[in-house]
């Protein structure tokens, strides 16, 4: 069985290209690394050492935040490691109660993303990126790794995600159509949509760079680039789209992580008949 400090390693790495933040993966392998001793094999984690490592929190009078966060940090681990047959199963471990209150998600206003939209279409690489995570609400681990072959831009244009297909709106669709006739003359399919001088698939890391230092440009730093894709989430929740859809455009496992837009809404939501993405 592989070793913990190994599947660690590995568990790293998949966050990285699952486009999570620095301070996230940082957080995630730290609170694993101090919860058990790296000489285990992860068929090793049990009930046991679980609720050790429970007990050692509390009498270290940890917040009830920082508690949550850290078992939160275990029980992904151990999905990862399910998911990739690592393990064969997840073992029967009673995390108790990992709830804390979720912060509200950040949304920019029309004024504040035009601003946006107006710098960044100084460079059309930037200005493509800000605008499919506006107008698609897909996640920059997901931009990261797209191909020319994902992306359909016939009658009913949609961009192939593997897991999930979206439909995406005439804007997206007009952005897409000229950045790849400027930046794709080659019409190589198997070629990143986005990628570095060497043709290699563009770093998360550096499209957050990017996004960041567009942000600071127009003095609205407090904003990062996953809260454009929350605006595309209440925009269209606005429009009247069903939240079923919207969980399903924007790849949300649970239903209820998408329920939790609403109440940015004050109760103003109103569904309507809408089968596609409204443009932002």
């Amino acid at each position: 069985m592989i070793p913990l400090e190994k599947a660690l390693k590995k568990y790293e790495k998949h966050l990285i290209k699952e486009g999570k933040s620095p301070n996230t993966i940082k957080a995630y392998t730290r609170d694993i690394k101090n919860s058990f001793n790296s000489a285990l094999k992860v068929d090793e984690l049990d009930q046991e050492k679980i609720e050790k490592f429970k007990k050692e929190l509390k009498v270290n009078d940890s917040a009830r935040q920082t508690i949550a966060r850290k078992l939160n940090s275990i029980k992904s681990f151990l999905t990862y490691l399910k998911e990739n047959d690592y393990i064969s199963e997840i073992p029967e471990i009673d995390f108790g109660s990992t709830t804390v209150n979720l912060r509200k998600p950040k949304i920019l206003d029309r004024s504040d993303y035009l601003v946006l939209r107006e710098t960044a279409g100084e460079d059309m690489i930037s200005y493509t990126i800000i605008e499919l995570l506006l107008q698609t609400g897909i996640k920059i681990g997901e931009l990261a790794k797209l191909k020319l072959e994902d992306i359909s831009l016939l009658a009913k244009p949609t961009i192939d995600l593997h897991d999930r297909t979206i439909k995406i709106n005439s804007k997206a669709k007009l952005i897409l159509k000229e950045y790849i006739k400027h930046y794709h003359r080659e019409k190589d399919k198997t070629k990143p949509l986005f990628y570095t001088s060497n043709g290699k698939q563009i770093h998360v890391r550096n499209i957050r760079l990017l996004i960041d230092n567009i942000f600071k440009k127009v003095d609205l730093e407090h904003y990062s680039v996953n809260d454009l894709r929350n605006t595309f989430i209440i925009s269209q929740l606005e429009a009247g789209l069903s939240i079923e859809l919207v969980s399903e455009l924007v790849g949300h496992k649970n239903l209820l992580t998408t329920k939790r837009y609403l109440d940015l809404l004050a109760g103003k939501y109103k569904r309507s008949t809408l089968k596609h993405p409204v443009e932002i």
